[in-house]
């Protein structure tokens, strides 16, 4: 008799296999049925959130998580204890650290993602962005200073496997 694979477990199977995707090949013990999906947090598993780069005048400046909505951006950096990179939500025209564990630094941008505004917030705060901000990112308090980006800034979002 086979044993019950616990909903963290079918997550975590679930993650390896989008991942690797056809480079896994999974004992058939270890396979579990559609069905048995249906209890799992989707947003978790297929994770909404892609990865890419933010780059400024054509170099790099970090790696970035991008979420095409606030939804999708939900939580942001809460729950983390670090942020190596940055995380780009789209949609977003204010930003709290209710809950966050280190300060962070806010780039407002507009829709052409041009930098309306930079900011540093400690936990519990909330910053606004105002009328014309239409994303923003979030990065590790410090990060934002130390890849130079400022007001007036262009930047650019490139999600990963995007050609120049």
């Amino acid at each position: 008799m086979g044993r019950e694979l616990t909903p963290s477990a079918v997550r975590l199977l679930a993650v390896v296999r989008l991942l690797l995707r056809s480079q896994l090949a999974l004992d058939r013990s270890l396979r579990h049925e559609p069905e048995s999906l249906d209890r799992v947090a989707w947003p978790i598993i297929f994770g909404l959130m892609r990865s890419g780069w933010l780059l400024r005048d054509g170099d790099v400046l970090c790696a970035l998580e991008v979420a095409g909505s606030p939804s999708e951006g939900r939580g942001g950096l809460r729950g983390r204890t670090g942020c190596d990179g940055a995380l780009h939500v789209e949609g977003m025209r204010t930003v709290h650290t209710v809950g966050m564990k280190f300060p962070i630094d806010v780039a407002f941008l507009s829709a052409d993602q041009t930098v309306l505004r930079v900011t540093r917030l400690k936990p519990w705060r909330l910053a606004l962005g105002g009328p014309s901000a239409h994303s923003v990112v979030q990065a590790e308090a410090g990060s934002l200073e130390r890849w130079g980006v400022r007001a007036g800034d262009q930047l650019e979002i490139r999600e990963a496997g995007e050609s120049p």
